[in-house]
């Protein structure tokens, strides 16, 4: 368009200077009969010639006023025309520009600066890979190697980072300019802002992703470094956190927070929850939410000044994590280094986050109960027939490794069926919950006590000596544990047990062999009279 009002312009110019020089033609004739006062026959034919085309002259002037007149008004419509244009680029994106056959700029427009862009006249004289320095996209790239090859570009999509500014998403469009005789000029273009809605893409994406890693049990802790990832990416300059509450019930542990300092992460891990113990220990401990906008000023971080003054923290904002029916479980937690509150949108987008940990919490908790159903006793809470493979192997392993020995124990209440016929099956049950939880009491944390089913335990004694006689001590007091009287209801109940023992791997080279020793042992010992305990031999 440009090209056209030149065209324009130049065809006035020489149309004026030619109304300019026939004017003198005219007045250098007309000077010519002045001096003259009569004018002699002879000269009679040359003014009439004059006179003749002094109105040729008239009549070209005036059409050549017409043609500038026409002119006038086809570049005031090529004007009107190339602001419409300009008008109708700047709504259909947010800035225009222009580049020399060097890939120079030569004109940005203003709107580069909407939205906290750079100033546009910083851009003028450089190229984009200037002004981008080390940036590393593979859009673009392909829009470098488009240009370089003179080639049309749309929607050429890539983040950028400004100096001193948050990460920016831009999409680019570009055309190459001709002259009359195909050499390259340069290229012209549009780009426009689009980092609302490559979030909000990026954001749908990690939520499904985050989902599907709940489906597929992925362990926690990478559900976890995904969502904060997530809630980063959303925001500037914040570090995400998650901690969640102790088993008993008063300190908080660190789970995740994969930009916060390892150091800071050590100091804050099991600190107690109170009425003003920061924002994740008060918003655990009231069970709301709890915004602070300034650390260095709020009485709630009064004991913890000194430490957000080391990691340079100004706000933090922090949520507490709680289950569908309402169990808490930690909190969800968001730092700044600046003083500030956050943004409704960004209020809307932790509370999505801390619902996605409580999904991935309760998920979790969910699938170790049916883990611990599915191995352990529905009646007395202990390990089941299943895991009792699981634990002796273990320790057969141990054993073997470090040449020791495994003693295994099967017990059988004596005469527990007429309990259950004179007293009702519900009477049986309490006593077996209790004689499984003083059988518990009686080893140690690395042994194991499994019910079998009906009135039938296994004992699993790890890491021990060849000698038999080292465990007498805890067989003894296992025995006069069980015998203390137990009451049901006003019934006084005294309980025999009979035993056997068998051990690896002198009684046994695998899993089923011992197993089946120890059983053996167990029926010589009912053989024997009940209520004591034979070894295999």
């Amino acid at each position: 368009m440009s090209d056209v009002l030149a065209d324009t312009n130049d065809d006035m110019a020489k149309a004026q200077a030619e109304i300019i020089r026939q004017n003198k033609v005219i007045q250098s004739l007309m000077n010519r009969a002045e001096r003259n006062a009569s004018i002699p026959s002879s000269n009679f034919s040359l003014f009439h010639t004059t006179i003749l085309l002094g109105d040729h002259v008239s009549q070209r002037t005036k059409a050549l006023e017409n043609a500038i007149h026409e002119n006038h008004k086809i570049t005031r419509a090529l004007k009107e025309s190339e602001s419409r244009f300009r008008h109708l680029t700047e709504l259909s994106s947010d800035w225009y520009w222009e580049l020399d056959e060097c890939f120079r700029f030569t004109m940005m427009s203003a709107g580069i600066q909407s939205n906290g862009g750079p100033i546009a006249s910083r851009f003028i004289g450089k190229t984009w890979w200037e002004i981008l320095g080390d940036l590393e996209s593979t859009q673009l790239s392909y829009q470098r190697s488009l240009m370089e090859s003179h080639q049309n570009f749309s929607d050429i999509e890539y983040e950028i980072k400004f100096k001193n500014q948050e990460s920016k998403w831009i999409s680019n469009n570009g055309e190459p300019l001709f002259d009359a005789s195909n050499n390259f000029m340069g290229y012209r273009g549009t780009g426009k802002y689009i980092t609302e809605r490559k979030q909000s893409e990026l954001l749908r994406v990690a939520q499904g992703k985050i989902l599907e890693m709940i489906a597929a049990s992925t362990p926690l802790e990478s559900v976890f470094i995904h969502l904060m990832t997530m809630i980063e990416s959303q925001f500037y300059d914040v570090m995400a956190s998650i901690l969640l509450l102790d088993a008993d019930g008063l300190h908080l542990r660190q789970v995740a927070a994969p930009t916060l300092s390892e150091d800071y992460l050590r100091q804050i891990d099991g600190s107690l929850i109170g009425p003003k113990a920061g924002s994740c220990g008060t918003a655990v401990f009231r069970r709301k939410a709890v915004i602070v906008s300034d650390v260095l000023t709020d009485p709630l971080w009064e004991d913890y000044r000194d430490l957000a003054i080391t990691f340079d923290f100004r706000s933090c904002w922090s949520i507490p994590i709680f289950s569908h029916t309402g169990e808490l479980f930690g909190t969800f937690a968001l730092y700044s280094r600046v003083v500030r509150l956050p943004t409704t949108a960004e209020l809307q987008l932790i509370d999505m986050a801390t619902r996605f940990a409580g999904i991935a919490l309760e998920r979790q908790k969910a699938e170790e109960h049916i883990s611990h159903m599915a191995h352990h006793d529905a009646l007395t809470g202990l390990p089941n027939r299943i895991l009792l493979k699981e634990r002796l192997k273990q320790a057969m392993v141990f054993a073997d490794r470090y040449h020791r020995s495994v003693i295994v124990a099967f017990v059988d209440l004596d005469n527990f069926k007429l309990i259950n016929d004179t007293l009702s099956h519900s009477a049986g049950d309490e006593v077996l919950k209790i004689i499984a939880q003083r059988m518990k009491g009686c080893v140690r944390e690395i042994d194991t006590v499994v019910r079998l089913g009906g009135d039938e335990f296994v004992i699993i004694l790890f890491d021990q000596s060849d000698d038999t006689k080292a465990i007498a001590p805890m067989l003894n007091t296992l025995h006069e544990t069980i015998e203390q009287a137990i009451y049901v209801g006003t019934t006084k109940l005294e309980i025999t047990y009979s035993m056997g023992l068998a051990r690896y791997p002198a009684d046994g080279m695998d899993l089923d062999e011992i197993l089946m020793n120890a059983d053996v042992a167990m029926y010589r010992a009912k053989a024997m009279g009940r209520n004591n305990y034979q070894f295999y031999s």
